[in-house]
């Protein structure tokens, strides 16, 4: 019997040895499994880069007077003395003789936008007539408005109108000049 006790330790020696060699090899077999499916994933994965460039283009800006459009309508006794656009086509000037209360000038000039962008005119500064024959004249400036879009190839007539106060009780026995100024300021749309 102790033979047959001895034989069935040492079988169970052998089941515990077994066991515990069995369980070693399914736990080298898991990390070798997991590690062939990390090198596996890894061999089938691929970096996908984007790379580009962009480039703003060079655009024009251009919104002027046309020099080519100056008009002079005088009415009564006024003449003009000069009506022209400046060279660099962002200041129109005029010069009037009025003669008589009631004569008048009416000067039209156009604005065009020759860029590549539309404009929008922000801020219209009204015509301010001062010197020492501020009292003797009005100057009025139509034809566009606070907040309108001037499009690419577009036009704007602008109109200009200057008179001889027609109330005046005292008439100048000098010439007496006005100064008449005001502005148009466009900017991006």
């Amino acid at each position: 019997e102790n033979t047959k006790g001895l034989f069935n330790k040492f079988k169970k020696e052998e089941k515990m040895k077994n066991e515990k060699t069995f369980k070693a090899l399914v736990i080298v077999g898991i990390i070798v499994a997991t590690v062939s499916l990390s090198i596996a994933y890894a061999a089938f994965s691929t970096l996908l880069t984007i790379n580009g460039t962009a480039t703003v283009k060079g655009n024009s800006w251009s919104v002027h007077y046309d020099s080519t459009s100056v008009t002079a309508t005088p009415s009564g006794s006024a003449t003009s003395v000069s009506a022209e656009v400046s060279a660099s086509t962002t200041d129109f000037q005029f010069d009037v003789n009025l003669l008589k209360p009631g004569d008048s000038i009416v000067y039209t000039v156009d604005v065009v936008n020759d860029g590549l962008i539309d404009a929008t005119l922000s801020t219209i500064t009204p015509l301010s007539v001062t010197g020492a024959g501020a009292s003797l004249v009005t100057a009025t400036l139509t034809g566009v408005t606070e907040g309108e879009t001037l499009a690419v190839n577009g036009t704007k007539t602008v109109t200009i109108t200057v008179t001889y106060n027609a109330s005046t009780t005292v008439v100048p026995t000098t010439d007496t000049t006005a100064t008449i100024s005001g502005s148009l300021l466009y900017e991006q749309a």
